[in-house]
């Protein structure tokens, strides 16, 4: 494979709809890896980062891992399911909650159960990329005719 075919999937996979913020990471993990000169780009601590702690917490959630660090677990400690930071020995409140949090448990392991589905967290703003380049078909110099209140259909 050339890079240029190397390149040309890994951006069409970040346009996909389907991908998570850790299998994303996991794409700029291996393009970094076979490409050193992209890290400063693409590395979990570039500078378009806002915050790496933060990514990184979620990633950890998203690859079903124990946090590394405290400070990544308290910052995504907002997406914590209410009840279940309880220890693991902890009374149940009803019965139904009792028998939800064991099969999480059982499907997810001890750690992730306790967080939220963090699937709709986005890797990239393909979303609203798309509705820009969407629009450059509408507003162009042969619609300068068009009236606002026909626009706006």
């Amino acid at each position: 494979m050339t890079y240029m075919e190397i390149f040309e999937s890994v951006t069409l996979k970040l346009q996909s709809d389907d991908l998570d913020l850790s299998e994303a990471r996991a794409l700029f993990d291996a393009t970094t890896e076979r490409y050193r000169s992209m890290s400063s780009y693409l590395s979990d601590h570039a500078d378009i980062i806002h915050d790496p702690d933060f990514e990184n917490g979620i990633i950890e959630i998203l690859n079903k891992k124990a946090h590394a660090k405290k400070k990544e677990q308290s910052l995504v400690s907002c997406f914590l399911i209410p009840g279940e930071s309880d220890q693991e020995g902890a009374e149940e409140k009803d019965f139904a909650q009792g028998v939800i949090s064991r099969k999480r448990r059982k499907i997810w392991g001890k750690e992730s159960n306790k967080y939220i589905c963090l699937k709709f967290i986005n890797p990239t703003i393909n979303g609203a990329e798309r509705t820009f380049s969407q629009s450059k078909y509408v507003l162009h110099p042969e619609s300068s005719s068009m009236s606002p209140h026909h626009f706006e259909f």
